[in-house]
């Protein structure tokens, strides 16, 4: 949760949108470890919901909630820029949850298969910046 909160207030906080993409690589740079271990979690849990409906519904829980977070964010950046997301917020969000939990799996494996700023550089052809 700790994570989620972090990365929200990077999304959501001061800035022009471009700040807000550096300040996420700087955050992915800084924090591995902390990173490391939350894709752990997460995939544990993922298999244990798997096997377990009431993890999965708490998971499900924090995982709606991560993504109304970024939705809300998208929209709120949408109209700051005056232009239309690709996807609507709630997909898109879901989308780029994915992207992230991928990139971050992939680190898993081999640090240097992803590069700290891979995410934002999507993020930036996605949204049109």
């Amino acid at each position: 949760m700790q994570t989620l909160r972090e990365a929200t207030a990077i999304a959501t906080g001061p800035g022009d949108l471009e700040a807000r993409l550096r300040a996420i690589d700087d955050w992915q740079r800084m924090d591995d470890a902390g990173v490391r271990m939350w894709a752990l979690l997460e995939m544990e849990l993922g298999i244990a919901s798997a096997h377990n409906p009431a993890i999965a519904a708490k998971l499900g829980a924090l995982q709606d909630a991560g993504r109304a977070l970024l939705a809300l964010g998208m929209k709120a950046e949408s109209r700051r820029r005056k232009q239309k997301l690709p996807l609507a917020p709630e997909e898109l969000a879901l989308a780029l949850e994915a992207l992230s939990v991928g990139f971050t799996h992939a680190r898993l494996v081999r640090r240097d298969a992803v590069p700290d700023d891979l995410f934002s550089r999507v993020m930036r052809r996605i949204l049109g910046v």
